[in-house]
């Protein structure tokens, strides 16, 4: 079977003019239409006849940004690289033995530090990492499909991948590892 293809004219140029002006009216309708819309939802929000939902705080009941003067930046600094003693260990893999390597960069100054841990393995960070290490070493289970096959409705566990134990006690850290990688060409 042959189709029969009907083939388009070429418009003209007042043709195309008068296309061009008929799509600009109608979204100069559509614009008016909206901003009386937008108008009237104004209007319904100041008589509160609509609660804003999630509105922003108000600025007296924000917490204030704190800025730090430069010296108490340069303590901070100095207090985030000194030394810790501690225990890492890594609870992603069941039987042990896992390792983490990542890199680490706080201050601006300060260079991309990459390190690299083993689990069980005792080691002398900076306190920087160590703090890093404690409040990023989680990840949020969410429960998936039940046995049956039905949406498991729990609420979603937090699960520790790693952790930095830090020993309290005085010993001399300078013989610890650092946990620096070593230097790749990648």
């Amino acid at each position: 079977m042959e189709e029969k293809t009907q083939e388009r004219k070429p418009l003209s140029m007042k043709q195309l003019e008068m296309q061009l002006y008929e799509l600009r009216q109608e979204l100069k309708n559509k614009d008016e239409q909206n901003a009386q819309l937008y108008e009237e939802l104004k209007a319904k929000v100041e008589k509160e006849d609509i609660k804003v939902r999630y509105a922003p705080l108000a600025p007296e009941h924000r917490t204030p940004k704190r800025f730090y003067s430069d010296e108490e930046k340069e303590a901070m600094r100095i207090k985030d690289r000194e030394l810790v003693a501690g225990t890492f260990r890594f609870y992603d893999v069941a039987d042990g033995g896992g390792h983490v390597k990542f890199g680490f960069h706080k201050w601006p100054d300060d260079p991309v530090e990459e390190f690299l841990l083993v689990d069980g393995t005792r080691y002398a960070l900076p306190r920087g990492v160590v703090d890093h290490l404690r409040e990023n070493g989680t990840m949020v289970m969410r429960p998936g499909m039940s046995e049956i096959g039905q949406a498991d409705s729990r609420k979603p566990v937090t699960q520790r991948r790693y952790h930095f134990e830090i020993e309290n006690f005085e010993e001399d850290i300078s013989a610890l590892p650092r946990g620096y990688a070593p230097k790749s060409n990648y």
